[in-house]
């Protein structure tokens, strides 16, 4: 009988081959910007400030957000001034006096130039491919914006009147857009991707006090994406956090209490009330971002706590 070949004894041609198709022992440094990364948020409170304080990234502004952050650290397509969508003149960048109008589509129509949001993907993958300077991230805010826009798009696909005349293929379709057309291209192309997912208190009707008549409940941290898209967009993240605001009556000041009532912002990573936040390295429950360059902030602390993981011989 032949001797099974181990590696005390060598290694087989085959076996040499079959390792020179992956990594092992390799170590590279912590990006704050790597993967994926949900952001939950109210209207208002935070998430388009914090996206537009990350260097170089480049907003899909679905929502039509004017900025907010000043100065403005991101791009913006389209930037939005006294409520007119704006792309720059590529003859004239820079220039908001001739900058061009335009109108935020999921796709071109049939007889249209290339447009929407599919022209900018084409466009990101196209410039990755040639590694040539390119944005540092994608945000994408919001994703129910994004996902309302890809309806009217499918609805003249496939020749309808209304979106709700394509039933239960419709919503596979839409979903279906959003992996495979804008979310995987860009990741397989290399970029971190930040999606931005807007939540409500949802109103639920209720029995009333002792079971007479209804009363009308509001449940916070609600999104209006169905629970299977929902989590699914949760499942690609690495980290998915809430941004939201906060008030508080006093504050340390030259080390002494003051009682003052101020506003800011924090990054909640950890709400017993929200189990599907999650973070791979061992930021706090609470993160303030309060003020200018919101990320700086959280990349420092993620920075710092990643690096505090690896030295405590924790995997992230």
């Amino acid at each position: 009988m032949s001797q099974a070949q181990t590696l005390s004894s060598g290694l087989t041609e085959a076996q040499k081959g079959s390792l020179s198709w992956a990594f092992t022992g390799v170590s590279v440094p912590s990006d704050p910007l790597s993967g994926t990364m949900g952001i939950l948020k109210y209207a208002g409170a935070g998430g388009s400030h914090f996206a537009q304080s990350i260097p170089g990234a480049l907003i899909l502004n679905a929502d039509h957000t004017p900025v907010v952050h000043h100065p403005l650290r991101a791009h913006m397509w389209p930037l939005v001034v006294n409520n007119a969508a704006l792309e720059p003149d590529p003859r004239y960048p820079g220039d908001l006096a001739k900058a061009k109008h335009v109108k935020m589509v999921w796709d071109k129509y049939e007889g249209d130039e290339p447009q929407g949001v599919m022209s900018k993907v084409e466009l990101l993958v196209k410039l990755a491919a040639e590694n040539k300077p390119r944005p540092t991230a994608v945000v994408i805010d919001t994703v129910d914006s994004i996902m309302d826009q890809i309806m009217p798009w499918l609805t003249h696909k496939f020749g309808k009147e209304d979106f709700s005349d394509l039933g239960q293929t419709g919503w596979v379709q839409r979903q279906n857009q959003f992996w495979d057309r804008l979310y995987w291209p860009l990741k397989w192309a290399g970029y971190p991707i930040i999606m931005l997912i807007q939540i409500y208190d949802e109103p639920i009707t209720v029995a009333g006090p002792n079971g007479q008549g209804q009363v009308t409940k509001f449940i916070p941290n609600t999104s209006l994406l169905s629970e299977k898209l929902a989590k699914r967009l949760r499942d690609a993240c690495n980290v998915v956090c809430k941004i939201e605001k906060y008030t508080e009556s006093g504050h340390i000041k030259d080390g002494r209490w003051v009682k003052e009532e101020r506003t800011g912002w924090q990054m909640v990573f950890r709400d017993p009330a929200i189990p599907d936040l999650k973070t791979r390295a061992g930021l706090p429950d609470k993160l303030d971002i309060t003020g200018p360059d919101s990320f700086k902030k959280y990349a420092t602390a993620y920075t710092a706590a990643a690096y505090k993981d690896v030295e405590n011989g924790k995997s992230l």
